[in-house]
């Protein structure tokens, strides 16, 4: 049994997981799901395959709770760290790794909590980038967003602050020019990372929310969630990969879905999912090909997942494979005489 397994309990039937964790439609995707678009009904609206709960799948499939020093704050990595403004979301989407929190939330960060994050900070010279997730971290106050803006600016060290968002595409409206001055009173380098899965989600009013972002200088990136009947055909993700590019939006992660509870009809078998990305090659400027991604479980970290182009078959040969037409092609790279 591997070790992030060991000591659980299981239980193969969440009889908890359909009621609390309700639908959530919000007015960006309101339209399609009343048009019955089967990408975007899959993502928000239950079904009874939720009701089963695999051995494998966790509460906190990623550990969050491993790496947690102060409520509300994830320092995984050295060099950045994650904050939850909230656990409240405009949008419950069926696959969500914090799902069952987000399930319960009814309170965003306080300012006292946020205090002592900003110590915590202020503590930890290594880190130079934060990230503020959630949830829906848009949905909090602008008044107070705009304080944590300015005040994680002030904080020597911190370079880089990242906006985990679907607010653009889940409710566009929201981009609005107060939330955008907010935006704009941020002191840091200040990026935006919208989680968005198919084409069809980039409405007109989307496109036109992303559009605001791109005119104020923001750098938008993209992550989008690997889903079995949403985005797995090499058509679906094409459509979706070539209209981000189209609206300034840079494909940044494809995440493999992680092991939550009740989503093991979401996922296609592993290998399908990096042949399906390495098809894309051939389909599409490598600058719109995002990285295929798996959390390791346990909070270990993400990793990349791809096709191997290049293997080592002798000294100084190599045999690759095109990504053409998929043949295989062995080249010799004589050593270099200065060796």
């Amino acid at each position: 049994m591997p070790a992030y397994l060991q000591g659980r309990h299981f239980h193969h039937v969440m009889d908890n997981i359909l009621p609390t964790f309700s639908p959530e439609i919000p007015d960006g995707f309101a339209k399609s799901v009343a048009q019955g678009n089967p990408q975007i009904c899959a993502q928000i609206l239950q079904t009874d395959a939720e009701n089963l709960w695999l051995p494998e799948e966790l509460e906190d499939p990623i550990g969050d709770q491993r790496f947690s020093p102060l409520q509300g704050l994830i320092h995984r990595y050295p060099d950045r760290a994650l904050l939850i403004l909230t656990q409240r979301c405009n949008v419950h989407c069926r696959f969500c790794f914090r799902k069952l929190q987000v399930a319960h939330a009814s309170t965003d960060m306080t300012l006292e909590q946020f205090q002592r994050m900003e110590e915590y900070l202020q503590q930890h010279a290594e880190i130079r980038e934060v990230i503020l997730s959630g949830g829906e971290p848009l949905l909090v106050q602008q008044d107070f967003l705009r304080h944590l803006l300015q005040h994680i600016s002030q904080i020597s060290g911190i370079e880089i602050i990242r906006i985990h968002t679907r607010m653009p595409v889940s409710d566009p409206l929201r981009i609005n020019s107060e939330l955008l001055q907010t935006l704009n009173s941020c002191a840091c380098t200040l990026w935006m990372v919208i989680h968005v899965n198919c084409a069809a989600e980039l409405s007109t009013a989307a496109c036109a929310a992303i559009r605001s972002l791109t005119q104020q200088g923001i750098p938008l990136l993209a992550q989008t969630v690997l889903l079995r009947g949403v985005n797995d055909s090499l058509d679906s993700l094409l459509n979706l990969l070539q209209k981000l590019i189209a609206n300034r939006v840079k494909p940044y992660y494809l995440h493999y879905p992680d092991l939550v509870p009740g989503t093991n009809h979401f996922r296609i078998p592993l290998e399908q999912a990096i042949e399906l990305v390495s098809k894309l090659r051939s389909k599409i400027s490598g600058f719109a090909i995002p990285e295929l991604i798996v959390d390791i479980p346990g909070g270990l970290g993400k990793i990349v997942l791809q096709h191997s182009w290049a293997t080592r078959i002798a000294e100084n040969i190599w045999e690759f494979t095109s990504p053409l037409t998929y043949e295989k092609i062995q080249v010799h790279y004589p050593q270099s005489l200065e060796n």
